[in-house]
């Protein structure tokens, strides 16, 4: 199953950002740009879901499938946002498997964050992005 947390509420995100900067720390850096950034990475957007991944051990639902119904239901808000007219990010990064930010989350040792989806209204010009050949992608049996 899959908890999806809602940080709305700006004093939640600043918290968020604050286990950032500390999953940080606990790594080793010191860089203080690097630390800043973190803290403020939550308020990118005045709303972001966190999407954990609560794995259940089950004899027919392996631990793949679980993380693609975590990850197409992480796709389906953002569509759904994008739909009704706001601006979506799905954000990964080193914090989704990070174990201080998953506790912060709620999570446990077989938990992971399959995204962080930042939503808020779009602003500027859309950022365009180059055409890819599909044929680059595919491979014929």
């Amino acid at each position: 199953s899959s908890t999806s947390r809602g940080l709305g509420d700006v004093y939640k995100r600043q918290a968020l950002g604050v286990v950032l900067n500390e999953s940080l720390k606990l790594r080793g850096v010191t860089d203080e740009a690097q630390l800043n950034k973190a803290l403020k990475a939550p308020l990118r957007a005045p709303v972001l879901i966190a999407v954990l991944l609560k794995f259940k051990d089950h004899p027919k639902v392996e631990r793949n499938e679980q993380i693609g119904s975590a990850a197409a239901a992480t796709y389906a808000m953002s569509l759904a946002a994008n739909a009704l007219g706001f601006g979506s990010m799905w954000r990964t990064g080193l914090y989704a498997t990070d174990p201080h930010v998953i506790s912060a989350l709620g999570g446990g040792d077989k938990d992971e964050v399959i995204g962080f989806l930042y939503l808020g209204k779009r602003e500027g010009p859309l950022k365009l992005m180059p055409a890819l050949d599909p044929e680059d992608y595919i491979t014929h049996f």
